[in-house]
């Protein structure tokens, strides 16, 4: 239909029918013609009070169409109107926002232009589905940004005959969150199944070397092999135990950087020291370079920390380079030292570089030739020197070895370390124990025959007690006792309680706490306790009989 208007013909037959009516009007009478005014003067207003409830109208629909626009435009998810064609003929703010595209790079182009091409096929597939069922529909698509890709859900809706809506939700976040929480997972899956081989292996060698050694007809040295054996095992399998404990203590913030004096390049020697004694997998030949001379090399840190680092990393070293070479060094930069441990092993693959840091992970999850080990010593070591205010890294090419760096800040002493160890026989270092009298208070026999193999060539008398309650009786009983060894956790009445009231009994008697909880939180309850000492089990025999002398001399 012609839309257009001929104003000039409308007007020609306005003024034709507007004679006309004069004529009629002056044939009128007086009354008439009043009637007619008075008509007139009715319509009038009618159409005025008609053009005031238009014009409200009017107003009324522009706020509703502002208001329309104002919850489109801001509306917390994105959205598009697509025409037939999938071309977009309007979209809100947040849409833009997703893409980083003005309005007018997004307006009067095909959706399909912002679509990832490995998913334009699903998104026509989804629109033949809406279009053939009638009904609201959601699918999954990835769009590509002005610089990046994101994972969005897209529900359709119906406008009118030649266009619909597009409802869009970024769920990208939501999507890497899963895809963390699977990568975790997995980890945990091959963590736990790759320590159920950590955990039965030295297990199988601590309980067949010790039947094997039930045959009296063994010769001495084979004795002494599965002797070696057994400890060696019972230390690998310490270290596993040992590094979960770790990794529960840095997640929840529970371990405490203890500074203290330390020389560098004992320290060092004695890493060196450790890690060939107990890795026999590997040829390589470990070779020391020391930034530092012996006289300057008295720092203050965490002295435990630092080695429990470095056999970490030269222990890592080994596992991986079964012949040439493995350098451990330090140098000082500035107010910082840096080390690294340098290797000529297989190397670690550069996508996996990143990830070598993360708990439970190991460059090999595929249950072939995966090496020995938790997965947690790197995410350990990082862990560390994060408290310790350090920072790591690595470089690495694969085939040729990698180089694991680290830094710590640099705290030198004049102070000289106190010697670590005394080449001096147990029975003459610790003769002034010969007339000592303990109390062993261990409810495991097990534990409790074990720390009397320890005292016995030493300790002038052993008492036993299964509690804290005999343990209190025996105090009372005897006068004589100078220490007294007591486990937390027993029966009838445990440490805490037991050491309150022989304290209360007398305080001039030590006593020493021996545990198998070793959290930072669990430490520090000892601290605060009544106890003099305290030993983490395992109990070394060393630490036990210098905490014994060091306990007498003092009294």
């Amino acid at each position: 239909m012609d839309r257009n208007i001929d104003f000039k013909k409308l007007r020609k037959e306005a003024e034709q029918l507007a004679e006309r009516q004069e004529k009629d009007i002056s044939t009128l009478s007086e009354k008439e013609t009043s009637e007619l005014i008075h008509e007139l003067n009715v319509h009038q207003i009618e159409l005025k009070m008609q053009n005031d409830e238009l014009l409200r109208f009017q107003e009324e629909l522009e706020a509703e169409k502002q208001k329309y626009s104002d919850l489109f435009n801001h509306a917390p998810i994105g959205y598009l109107s697509l025409d037939e064609d999938h071309k977009i003929i309007r979209v809100n703010e947040l849409m833009a926002e997703m893409l980083s595209r003005p309005k007018s790079d997004i307006l009067d182009r095909p959706f399909t232009d912002f679509i990832h091409w490995d998913d334009k096929d699903a998104f026509y597939l989804f629109m033949v589905h809406f279009r053939n069922e009638q009904v609201n529909r959601c699918s999954q698509i990835r769009l590509n940004t002005k610089d990046d890709v994101i994972y969005v859900n897209i529900d359709a809706s119906r406008l009118d005959k030649s266009s619909h809506n597009l409802a869009i939700t970024d769920v990208t976040d939501l999507i890497k969150a899963q895809k963390k929480a699977q990568e975790s997972n997995e980890l945990k899956s091959a963590f736990l199944s790759n320590m159920s081989h950590e955990i039965r292996t030295p297990l199988n060698a601590i309980l067949g070397f010790s039947s094997l050694l039930r045959n009296k007809n063994l010769s001495e040295s084979s004795q002494d092999d599965y002797l070696r054996n057994i400890k060696q095992s019972g230390e690998r399998l310490l270290r596993l135990i040992s590094d979960i404990i770790d990794t529960s203590k840095i997640e929840s913030n529970q371990i405490s950087i203890i500074k203290e004096n330390c020389n560098l390049n004992i320290l060092i020697d004695d890493v060196i020291q450790q890690c060939s004694l107990s890795q026999r997998n590997s040829k390589a030949e470990i070779k020391s370079i020391k930034g530092l001379a012996d006289e300057e090399s008295h720092i203050i840190t965490d002295c435990h920390r630092l080695t429990q680092i470095l056999i970490n990393l030269l222990t890592n070293a080994l596992k991986f380079t079964k012949e040439g070479a493995i350098t451990i060094a330090y140098e000082q930069k500035e107010d910082t030292l840096q080390f690294y441990v340098r290797d000529t092993g297989i190397g670690i693959p550069a996508d996996q570089q990143e990830n070598i840091f993360k708990r439970f992970s190991q460059t090999d999850q595929s249950g072939r030739n995966v090496k020995e080990g938790s997965g947690l010593g790197l995410s350990i070591v990082k862990g560390l020197l994060k408290l310790m205010e350090g920072e790591i890294w690595v470089e690495s090419e694969l085939g040729k070895g990698s180089c694991f760096y680290f830094s710590i800040p640099h705290n030198p002493t004049d102070t000289p370390t106190k010697n670590i160890a005394s080449k001096t026989p147990l029975n003459k270092k610790f003769k002034a124990l010969q007339d000592a009298v303990v109390l062993v208070v261990e409810d495991n026999e097990v534990n409790r025959f074990l720390l009397e193999a320890y005292l016995k060539d030493h300790i002038g008398k052993i008492i036993e007690a299964y509690n804290g309650q005999e343990a209190i009786e025996l105090v009372k009983s005897h006068n004589d006792i100078d220490v007294v060894l007591m486990d937390i956790n027993m029966p009838i009445m445990d440490g805490y309680e037991a050491v309150k009231l022989i304290k209360e009994y007398n305080s001039d008697i030590t006593v020493i706490a021996q545990t198998g909880h070793a959290m930072e939180a669990e430490i520090q309850e000892l601290k605060k306790s009544e106890f003099d000492d305290y030993l983490i089990k395992p109990v070394d025999e060393f630490k036990l009989l210098e905490m014994l002398k060091k306990s007498i001399d003092s009294n």
